[in-house]
């Protein structure tokens, strides 16, 4: 009868080459996760600095549509010479009846509505609709990228302010972000998020909020401070950039999100706050060394 034989052990060569093989396997899941963390902050950095260049290219395209039209764009009093009118006669001058902030139907190609000439872009309530056909014009005009707009405030809200990323304002590098360009009020009590330097033309970079104006936070206090920074002045309420709480409430006016004090003068970027609670504005002129 043959004796019981034990199992031999597991080979200790062939153990540790299991360790190994563990530990290479951990280090690689390790570098691809840290490959992914990296490569999402290098996207996330370089949209953030996409979001100067498309306000520069903005900028530059109002200015060269202030110089060939003699207008701004969507406050243009006689753009229906030129693309034809939505709605009656294209050889109206100045707000055509029925083509204004009660027009909700999308244009359909170049044909557009006039604004009302008076050198401002949307800046009270029945010249809203200029803020939807300045895009409309600037694309017309062959100075801005990308499909054709809708010129009007999106409808089913009652808000003639309603802005739709892509629909009727170009979309940001950001997720469900977009552009807005409105003359800004001077700063008073009928009109708190106005600004104490006066009456200023803007164009806007922030989230959508509701059914108004991207007024919904886009960046972090410090990420608007380091654009400021690089392409402006650092300053808070001075400059070309300037900072705009998130949902509505303008940064001078108010503490604890983007801004440190109410002053205007004292105010300083809240580095502190990690919080996505600051919108945009970029001061722009027509003047071109500005």
């Amino acid at each position: 009868m043959l004796a019981h034989r034990r199992p031999h052990p597991p080979h200790t060569a062939n153990a540790a080459f299991t360790l190994i093989e563990m530990a290479v396997v951990v280090l690689v899941i390790g570098l691809i996760l840290g490959g992914i963390v990296a490569g999402g902050n290098i996207l996330h950095a370089t949209n953030l600095k996409r979001i100067t260049v498309d306000l520069d290219e903005y900028s530059t395209a109002i200015r060269q549509f202030n110089n060939q039209y003699q207008a701004q764009p969507g406050d243009m009093f006689d753009a229906t010479q030129y693309w034809g009118a939505q709605v009656g006669s294209a050889n109206t001058f100045g707000v055509i009846t029925g083509c204004n902030n009660s027009l909700l139907t999308p244009a359909n190609g170049r044909a557009t509505c006039n604004g009302d000439g008076d050198g401002n872009i949307g800046r009270v309530t029945n010249e809203h609709y200029e803020m939807f056909r300045a895009w409309q014009h600037l694309h017309n005009a062959g100075l801005i990228r990308g499909d054709e707009f809708a010129g009007v405030s999106a409808s089913g809200s009652g808000n003639t302010r309603h802005h739709l990323a892509g629909y009727n304002a170009p979309s940001g590098p950001l997720s469900g972000t977009l552009y807005a360009l409105q003359t800004r009020n001077a700063f008073n009590a009928a009109d708190p998020e106005g600004w104490p330097q006066g009456q200023i033309p803007a164009l806007i970079f922030g989230s959508e909020l509701g059914t108004t104006m991207p007024f919904n936070g886009a960046l972090t206090p410090r990420e608007l401070y380091e654009i400021d920074r690089k392409a402006d002045d650092g300053a808070i309420q001075y400059g070309k950039i300037r900072s705009h709480k998130a949902n509505g409430n303008a940064c001078h006016d108010c503490t604890g999100s983007c801004n440190t004090a109410t002053a205007v003068q004292n105010a300083t970027y809240n580095l502190d706050n990690d919080d996505v609670a600051c919108t945009l504005y970029y001061h722009y002129t027509l003047d071109p060394n500005w």
